[in-house]
């Protein structure tokens, strides 16, 4: 113990009855041991042991329990430790290749089929947009035609 303090610490047993075995458990408790209302012992302490340390602070004792584990637990967790950096990494690069792959095989699907529109408009084929647009035309040529033979078909009638 330190000299350089003027206390010792100290553990020690206080009643909770009083000789004529009336509870005093209510009394607060003080210097020498519960005191009542009016300052006077309604039960002193006894049994005081000198403690090396401070009471109120718990100790703590550092146990190492021995357990073995199997190999392929220790394996495993070896493997994952040094591995799962690597196979993240990796992933990622996957995933982000496969991404921009992906977004370039559209854009050239897109290049493709607009350069095919053109070349089917310029040559006078059509594409699927364009054929409706044939077809549109061509229904009209067939109605204004109808309209036509209707006409000539009735002024030879009329004549």
């Amino acid at each position: 113990m330190s000299d350089e303090k003027d206390f010792d610490y100290g553990i020690c047993k206080i009643p909770r009855k009083d000789k004529d075995g009336n509870d005093i458990s209510g009394d607060r408790i003080g210097k020498g041991g519960r005191h009542r209302n009016d300052g006077t012992f309604s039960g002193m302490v006894y049994d005081v042991q000198e403690v090396e340390h401070d009471p109120s602070l718990v100790e703590t004792k550092t146990v190492y329990i021995e357990q073995e584990v199997p190999f392929w637990k220790v394996l495993i967790s070896d493997l994952v430790r040094d591995c799962a950096p690597i196979l993240l990494d990796k992933g990622e690069i996957a995933i982000r290749n496969w991404w921009i792959g992906r977004k370039e095989k559209k854009d050239a699907e897109r290049t493709v089929k607009s350069k095919v529109e053109r070349r089917a408009y310029r040559k006078g084929k059509s594409s699927s947009r364009l054929k409706i647009d044939q077809i549109m035309q061509e229904a009209q040529e067939k109605e204004a035609t109808t309209v036509l033979e209707k006409k000539i078909h009735n002024d030879c009638n009329a004549g």
